[in-house]
């Protein structure tokens, strides 16, 4: 895989993971509560 030429600063790469983070959890969550509600 070739190297991407621009380099993002660490700030915006720190932020852009919490932010990917936070919307994967959500979504884990949300289908957490969807599969405990259905009987087992």
């Amino acid at each position: 895989m070739a190297r991407l030429p621009i380099t993002l600063p660490v700030p915006v790469v720190t932020i852009g993971l919490l932010v990917a983070s936070n919307i994967f959890m959500t979504f884990a969550w949300y289908g957490h509560l969807k599969c405990k509600a259905a009987p087992s």
